[in-house]
């Protein structure tokens, strides 16, 4: 297992050689996952822990398989406030040398069209965590901090204020029923 995850490696040698690689990285070197959490603001940076593992399955095919671990600070989407949701992923990609070898395996599993250039384990991990996060963020109901009003989930008070009240629509049923002149 080697010790330092380096910025590019050759996926095809790596499995070669059975390379693997775990550890803990700050996500301040991810920049894509960077612009879509909120700001850190506590003292303890967020730590992204993966293991990476180039190998061979029985049918002898070259396989990255990864997992990854982080808590992601996100706004919630109902209150805006920060959420800390914890995301765990576990994947396992196939490589292949074309576009034609991907779609020949169909959905089997997901595939990493790679010729001879070099990959990069950083934005593997990144991606991964990227799909492994909620599509809508947000506090477990009830835990929510918003303000009430009519469109929260409050307790139920406000609800009642909003029904009310008259609605905007009460003057269109008066000219309704009103005579013709």
């Amino acid at each position: 297992m080697s010790a330092a995850l380096p910025d590019k490696l050759d996926p095809w040698r790596a499995v070669k050689l059975g390379l693997s690689y775990r550890g803990i990285l700050p996500l301040a070197e991810f920049a894509r996952l960077a612009a879509v959490v909120l700001p850190e603001t506590s003292a303890e940076p967020t730590q992204i822990q993966y293991y990476l593992s180039f190998e061979r399955d029985n049918a002898r095919r070259a396989l990255i398989r990864g997992q990854v671990q982080a808590r992601l600070h996100l706004p919630c989407q109902r209150c805006l406030c920060p959420v800390s949701l914890p995301v765990d992923a576990t994947w396992m990609l196939m490589l292949v040398k074309t576009q034609s070898d991907a779609e020949a395996l169909g959905d089997e599993v997901e595939t990493l069209v790679v010729m001879d250039e070099p990959v990069s384990p950083r934005d593997l991990i990144e991606d991964e965590l990227l799909l492994a996060m909620p599509v809508v963020a947000r506090h477990e109901a009830g835990q929510c901090q918003a303000p009430d009003g009519p469109h929260s989930s409050g307790d139920g008070a406000n609800a009642q204020s909003v029904e009310q009240r008259s609605s905007p629509f009460a003057v269109l049923a008066t000219l309704k029923d009103r005579p013709k002149e």
